[in-house]
């Protein structure tokens, strides 16, 4: 059997960014750990959550999405 987290709405197609602002996919992850019953699970889904909306508050989200990396110039 999956667990809840393994089967949560983040995949390739939604970023982190995309992720903290998506409330439905938030609540989806959360609500699928707790269908589960796994307190591990939902301790980790609840984590995910709790650190993207954190990271998204201090703005270390766009920070992130604006960093394109070092030039590569030989």
């Amino acid at each position: 059997m999956q667990k809840a987290y393994d089967n949560a709405p983040l995949t390739e197609d939604l970023d982190e960014m995309a992720f903290a602002n998506d409330l439905e996919g938030r609540l989806t992850m959360v609500v699928r750990a707790y269908a589960d019953g796994d307190a591990f699970e939902i301790d980790k889904a609840l984590g995910h959550v709790s650190w993207t909306r954190r990271m998204k508050r201090k703005r270390i989200l766009d920070l992130i999405a604006e960093y394109e990396g070092p030039d590569e110039e030989d």
